[in-house]
């Protein structure tokens, strides 16, 4: 039992008619998605079609495994998330472990340039964020 809901941008062959913050949001996206039982899966190869494609699975409650990204399987506990560069093999999918998960999917095409992070805080220029 699998409940996907794309919160903004366009994946999985879907589009949401949010309005971007800014022209700089490119093909962005967010999936909240919820894995009802131990063992559900989601089928992680149509999310994105691109071939510059960064995608950021966090894990709210739960914890999942995450196979078929990279040469070794990932897991996932509540408040971790990982990132996946590049085009998404057919072969990625999330699994659920004990109980069920929930998880945000983020991503969408590299943006040009470096992000810098303080808290909730992100920009391309550092000094715009500086505490």
């Amino acid at each position: 039992d699998v409940e996907a809901r794309l919160v903004v941008g366009s994946a999985c062959g879907a589009t949401q008619p949010a309005i971007p913050v800014s022209d700089r949001a490119g093909d962005l996206f967010l999936i909240d998605v919820v894995l009802k039982s131990d063992g559900a899966s989601l089928d992680c190869s149509t999310v994105s079609k691109a071939a510059d494609v960064q995608v950021g699975i966090y894990c709210s409650e739960g914890h999942v495994d995450c196979l078929g990204f990279a040469a070794d399987p990932v897991t996932l506990h509540a408040g971790s998330m990982v990132v996946f560069e590049g085009e998404i093999p057919a072969s990625a999918r999330v699994f659920a472990d004990d109980g069920g998960a929930r998880l945000a999917i983020v991503g969408g095409t590299r943006l040009p340039e470096k992000r810098h992070m303080f808290w909730n805080y992100v920009s391309h220029d550092k000094t715009k964020i500086q505490a």
